[in-house]
C-alpha cells in the first residue's frame, strides 16, 4: 500500500508543464490534489476566492482556493505561483502579501494553514485563531539593514521528493483533524446515492443546495463551493477529471459588481474542457431583474471563444442559484443556443426568465441537468488521446 497523499499520477503532470508557463498552468493538478484529498463526501467543499473582504483583488485574478466545511469554516487554503516566481525576490513578497490577507477575518480552525505554493515549492503560514498571529512573521523593513523579504528559506516543502509531499501531507491530515473537532451539523451521514437514482449527486448535496436556496441574495461566491462539489460528483478526479475555475473580469461596474466572475470548467484528462458552470447571485438579486440577465446572457456568450473545447458541442450552464440555463455552442454550425434575442423595442428582455427553466430545486430540473453533464461526458472521453 502507498504511503503517497495523493496519486502519482499528479506528480507526472507536475514534470509535464514548461518552464515558461503561466500561474494558470499550475492550477489544474493542484486542483486535482484538492480535490483528491479534500472530497465532498469526507464534509469538505473547495471554494476559488479571488477577492478579499473589503473588494481588494488578489493576484491579478489569480485564484487561491479555499478548503471550507458545510458550515463555511476555513479549514486550509492553498495560493499557487508559477515556478519562475522563486528566483524573484518581489514575485515571492507578492505572493506571501497576497496569502497573508487572504487569511485575514476569516471563520477556521484554531491553527488555520495556508499552503503558498510556487511551483512545487511550497511555504506554510498560519495563523493562531485566538491571536490573529500569523507564523513565519512578516520580515520588516529596517534603513540601513540589508534584509530578504520572503526569504526563499520559507518555500522549504519541495513535493518533488517523498519527503515534502510526506511533509505536506501531514499537514492535510492536521487540517482534517482539526476539523473533525468541530461541531457536526445535519447534513453529515447523507452522502450516499441510492442505486439506480436519476439524481446525479448525493442527498447531502441536495439537501445542502435547498437550504442555500431558501435565502435571499446569496452572492455568488457561496455557490462557487456547492457547484464544484455538484461537479465533482459526475466528474471525479479518480477517473482523470479536474475542475479548474476559470476567472474574467466584472467589466460592468454600473451593476455594482465587485467581483470577477468565476467560472467552474471542468477538463478532462487530456486538458479538453468538458463542460462549464458560471454561477451568479439568487433569486433575491439578479434572477428578478432583467438588465443583470442580459448582461449574465452577454457575457456567457462570449465565454464560447475564450474557452475553445474542440467537442462538437459544447455546454455552458448559467446559474442563478438553482435556476439553470443551459448555453450550447454547436462547432458544425458555428451557432449559439438558445439564440440571441434583440435587446431593442418598447419592452425588451434579451434575457426572460424562463431560460433558466432548469429547477434544481425539483427532480424533474436535477434530471435535465444530469442529461447535459452526461452528454459531455460521453463527447470528452471520444475525443480524448492518452498522453
Amino acid at each position: 500500500m502507498s504511503d503517497e497523499p495523493w496519486p502519482a499520477r499528479f506528480q507526472q503532470e507536475f514534470a509535464r508543464i514548461p518552464d515558461n508557463c503561466d500561474d494558470k498552468d499550475w492550477h489544474p493538478t493542484w486542483c486535482a490534489i484538492l480535490s483528491s484529498v479534500f472530497s465532498f463526501d469526507d464534509g469538505y467543499m473547495i471554494a476559488p476566492q479571488t477577492y478579499s473582504e473589503d473588494g481588494d483583488a488578489y493576484g491579478e485574478g489569480n485564484p487561491a482556493y479555499i478548503i471550507q466545511n458545510e458550515e463555511g469554516v476555513y479549514v486550509l487554503g492553498l495560493e499557487i505561483r508559477k515556478a519562475s516566481d522563486m528566483e524573484c525576490m518581489e514575485k515571492r513578497q507578492s505572493a506571501e502579501r497576497d496569502t497573508r490577507d487572504r487569511m485575514r477575518d476569516c471563520p477556521s480552525v484554531p491553527q488555520f494553514r495556508m499552503i503558498c505554493a510556487i511551483g512545487m515549492h511550497c511555504a506554510v503560514f498560519t495563523k493562531d485563531s485566538a491571536t490573529g498571529s500569523i507564523t513565519p512573521a512578516s520580515v520588516r523593513y529596517h534603513p540601513g539593514h540589508d534584509h530578504e523579504y520572503a526569504p526563499q528559506d520559507w518555500w522549504n516543502i519541495d513535493i518533488s521528493t517523498a519527503e515534502g509531499r510526506t511533509a505536506l501531507g501531514a499537514y492535510f491530515d492536521e487540517a482534517k483533524i482539526m476539523s473533525s473537532a468541530l461541531p457536526r451539523n445535519t447534513f453529515r451521514g447523507h452522502a450516499t446515492l441510492p442505486a439506480n437514482s436519476p439524481v446525479p449527486w448525493s442527498p447531502r448535496l441536495q439537501m445542502i443546495m435547498a437550504t442555500l436556496s431558501s435565502a435571499r441574495s446569496i452572492s455568488a461566491a457561496s455557490w462557487h463551493p456547492l457547484y464544484w462539489a455538484l461537479l465533482a460528483s459526475v466528474f471525479p478526479v479518480d477517473k482523470g477529471y479536474r475542475i479548474v475555475p476559470q476567472i474574467f473580469p466584472a467589466a460592468h461596474w454600473q451593476y455594482e459588481y465587485i467581483e470577477d466572475v468565476v467560472v467552474l470548467v471542468v477538463e478532462n484528462e487530456g486538458g479538453i474542457p468538458t463542460i462549464g458552470l458560471e454561477a451568479r447571485r439568487s433569486r433575491g438579486g439578479s434572477f428578478n431583474n432583467s438588465n443583470e440577465r442580459a448582461l449574465f446572457d452577454r457575457d456567457l456568450r462570449s465565454r464560447f471563444r475564450v474557452l475553445a473545447s474542440p467537442l462538437p458541442k459544447f455546454h455552458l450552464v448559467s446559474a442563478i442559484g438553482t435556476n439553470c440555463c443551459v448555453y450550447t455552442f454547436d462547432q458544425a454550425a458555428r451557432s449559439i443556443s438558445p439564440s440571441k434575442l434583440p435587446s431593442k423595442g418598447p419592452h425588451p428582455d434579451s434575457a426572460p426568465q424562463s431560460r433558466w427553466n432548469i429547477d434544481l430545486t425539483t427532480l424533474e430540473g436535477k434530471i435535465a441537468l444530469k442529461s447535459y453533464l452526461l452528454d459531455a461526458k460521453e463527447m470528452a472521453s471520444s475525443l480524448f488521446i492518452k498522453q
